[in-house]
């Protein structure tokens, strides 16, 4: 346990191990509390909101087809074929998704601002395309689809 937090101390877990950190989170919450989990996320996605799509990539459907753009239309008509129900709940299970959906809406704030001519981090890294585009299209259709998923089972 104590390589977790230590790891977690340096850097945010889903950014240094986006393929592990599901895992990673799971094994936190079970060995210390779900609470520690989500104070460490609150901790890390209020002070940088443009990562938080990034933790959520974390929690896509591994198994969905995101090569080509036939895939990419396949996704952006189907959604839940990248991120449902069940990607939601193992989320949920380890953190307090409200903690995610804030951050969501706070990070939808500064990119609004950043059209109003207030310089963000995002806009210095527009350098980087290839892949990365291709990977922030998923990001924000997982986003938009956790918003739904998040709304939905607030309603209810």
């Amino acid at each position: 346990m104590e390589l977790v937090l230590d790891e977690a101390g340096k850097a945010p877990l889903y950014l240094n191990y986006p393929e592990a950190s599901p895992l990673l989170f799971e094994f936190w919450a079970e060995a210390e509390s779900y609470e520690a989990v989500s104070e460490h996320l609150r901790k890390t996605l209020y002070g940088t909101p443009h990562n938080t799509p990034k933790l959520l990539y974390c929690y896509r459907n591994k198994t969905a087809p995101m090569q080509g753009p036939e895939a990419i239309q396949a996704i952006q008509e189907n959604p839940e074929l990248l991120f449902g129900e069940k990607e939601y709940t193992a989320l949920a299970k380890v953190m307090n998704p409200e903690l995610i959906y804030r951050a969501l809406h706070l990070n939808r704030a500064i990119r609004k601002m950043n059209v109003f001519g207030v310089g963000t981090q995002e806009s210095e890294n527009k350098a980087e395309k290839g892949d990365e585009n291709n990977t922030e299209s998923l990001e924000k259709i997982i986003s938009e689809r956790f918003i739904q998923i998040h709304e939905l089972r607030r309603r209810a």
